[in-house]
């Protein structure tokens, strides 16, 4: 292979990998080890064991049993997630179950969260305080 192949090609892999995609593991597929990305995974069916992605988002039905490291970790009603989490942010939605030890490596901040028990039906801003981050062993 010439240089200037060699060179063509380095270039097409160097702008594959700067433009990672997501990717979607299936309802029926389950995975046995690590799995890792650049980008987001949707996870509908079952993972047994690392990930490590840039943000992991677990559907209904999707289950993570074992440890996960990301930037953000979004768990959608009807998911369930066991092990260990690393991660800066996290998002929790209606009946996802979690079971794990958590671990929040981003700084502590307050967000304004709405408060919907007003009498006369409209939303209010109030400030909920998100958990103390445990620092990374």
């Amino acid at each position: 292979m010439s240089r200037a192949t060699q060179g063509t090609q380095s270039k097409m892999h160097q702008s594959d990998t700067t433009q990672a995609q997501p990717s979607y593991l299936a309802p029926d597929l389950v995975i046995r080890g690590r799995v890792s990305s650049g980008a987001e995974l949707f996870v509908a069916g079952r993972i047994e064991g690392e990930v490590d992605c840039a943000t992991v988002s677990v559907t209904k039905g999707g289950t993570i049993d074992g440890f996960i490291r990301a930037q953000r970790v979004n768990l959608e009603p009807g998911s369930n997630v066991t092990g260990e989490i690393r991660v800066e942010t996290m998002g929790v939605k209606g009946d996802a179950r979690v079971h794990a030890r958590i671990i929040c490596q981003g700084s502590q901040r307050r967000e304004p969260a709405r408060d919907m028990s007003t009498r006369s039906g409209k939303a209010r801003d109030t400030m909920s305080s998100l958990a103390q981050p445990i620092p990374a062993e």
